[in-house]
């Protein structure tokens, strides 16, 4: 099985110091986790690239967020409609690692990178090699790379800071 798959089908839960098992943030602490204004999170929402609000307020996962950090990133690589699958593949990993880090664990940096394809949106890949090697392999003349692990350790800071806010 893909790493991607094995990652996506694989729940999480976060237990520690009686905190929320699958932590949900605001608009306001997505934002400041991610770098999406809230602004920008309803240009989004309004333009179907997030889905519609369920409920009186908006909250989002931990995964929601890290796609939403990724997308972010990724903005520079290309149209944001086009690399959003590919973040969404990516945060499949980054989210458990961030969760990790914030009970005070120390896993192993996720290798993924993300690759923007001639076509335009972004793929995911187990490692920065396997992107580099793919893009070789459809003659792509321009590499633009999305590497997981420049990204995982700053993410992860910025969620073990909020959750031991939310402890305190």
């Amino acid at each position: 099985m893909h790493l991607t798959e094995t990652l996506t089908r694989a729940p999480f839960r976060y237990i520690s110091n009686g905190m929320n098992q699958n932590p949900t943030f605001s608009p306001a602490e997505t934002a400041r986790l991610s770098g999406v204004s809230t602004e920008l999170q309803r240009n989004w929402r309004h333009r179907g690239l997030l889905p519609p609000v369920d409920g009186p307020r908006a909250r989002f996962t931990l995964a929601e967020v890290a796609t939403f950090y990724l997308m972010n990133a990724a903005s520079v690589l290309g149209p944001i409609g086009e690399v959003r699958d590919g973040c969404e593949n990516l945060s499949a990993a980054l989210a458990p690692f961030a969760l990790k880090i914030a009970r005070g664990e120390h896993p192993p940096v996720p290798q993924m990178a993300g690759a923007v394809m001639p076509s335009g949106e972004l793929e995911a890949f187990d490692s920065f090699q396997d992107a580099i090697d793919a893009l070789e392999r459809v003659g792509a003349e321009t590499i633009r790379i999305l590497p997981l692990a420049s990204l995982a350790v700053p993410f992860a800071r910025r969620v073990e800071a909020l959750m031991q806010e939310r402890s305190e």
